[in-house]
């Protein structure tokens, strides 16, 4: 059935038809991966290359149909099948998906799928200007799905270590970017706003920080995967956010988010002396210990919601 659908897509015959097709392999896709990943249906799919293809070409060629990017954004869901339609993407693809954050919602999910890829996460950060052009988009954006969708993919680029001094570099304004969201109103000292880069300093009485408390909470994450390189820490140290972060911190009631914040700020106020590690995720902890560690953190998380 999805053969004679994606042929009647691809075929080019009458526009409605096509449609008609271009909608039930939407929905086909969307049952393959709505709650637990489906291979068979995926595959059935992904092996009907010239329907991938055509979807593909369709979205850089202009193309705006939802379809297009909804059943891309399905088949991406997952790590098989992302590699797999990945593999049918030109070399412009990211680019000019970049290109779109604008013009579609669910281009941003796209690129955060897309992003569970090690190659793709190198592209984002070679390409000098797509991290400007993600904040740029998620400024702009009022949908909290696109927002989040922006910062996941920031996050998922940082999670690669290998890539701390490119995001890093001494032209790069990411740290800004970072906390500028999470910043808010308040009075600072003369001392500290010279400290902190120009860009967050007097931010004024009507700044106001993010309202959607995950998105803080990737915030803060990203900031944290940072963190886990010698090189991101002291990067951090430099820009002397721990200022803005003091801040946030008192005013952060969600205590899973606040925890979050803690957590970068034990790394950041700890000499690498008291450290001993350049690369945190280097260091072998045992299972059991992680598993301890993060019953902590959920009791603790309970006792101060409880409170």
């Amino acid at each position: 059935m999805v053969k004679l659908l994606a042929q009647t897509v691809t075929s080019g015959g009458d526009h409605s038809t096509a449609q008609l097709a271009l909608n039930c392999i939407l929905m086909i896709s969307c049952a393959a991966t709505d709650r637990q990943y489906d291979p068979l249906l995926c595959e059935a799919i992904i092996n009907e290359t010239q329907f991938i293809v055509h979807t593909i070409s369709d979205i850089i060629t202009g193309h705006r149909d939802h379809q297009y990017f909804g059943i891309l954004v399905n088949l991406t869901r997952y790590e098989h099948s992302v590699h797999e339609v990945h593999k049918l993407c030109p070399k412009d693809f990211l680019r000019k998906l970049m290109t779109l954050l604008d013009a579609n919602e669910l281009v941003s999910a796209l690129i955060t799928n897309l992003s569970q890829l090690e190659d793709v996460r190198q592209a984002i950060v070679a390409d000098g200007r797509a991290v400007c052009q993600l904040f740029d988009a998620y400024e702009r954006s009022k949908s909290p799905s696109v927002r989040n969708a922006i910062v996941c993919i920031v996050r998922n680029c940082c999670f690669d270590t290998d890539l701390h001094q490119r995001l890093l570099a001494a032209d790069s304004e990411l740290l800004v970017k970072l906390v500028t969201p999470v910043a808010g109103p308040e009075e600072l000292t003369a001392e500290d706003n010279q400290k902190l880069p120009i860009d967050l300093q007097y931010l004024g009485s009507d700044k106001t920080r993010e309202e959607d408390p995950e998105i803080r909470k990737l915030l803060m994450e990203s900031l944290l995967m940072l963190c886990s390189t010698r090189f991101g820490r002291e990067a951090i140290r430099e820009t002397n956010i721990y200022i803005v972060l003091r801040e946030y911190h008192k005013w952060e009631k969600v205590r899973e988010v606040q925890k979050a914040c803690e957590d970068v700020v034990d790394i950041i106020i700890k000499t690498e002396d008291e450290i001993e590690a350049d690369d945190l995720r280097k260091v072998d902890i045992p299972d059991d210990l992680i598993e301890r560690f993060n019953q902590m953190d959920k009791e603790l998380v309970k006792e101060d919601e409880d409170d």
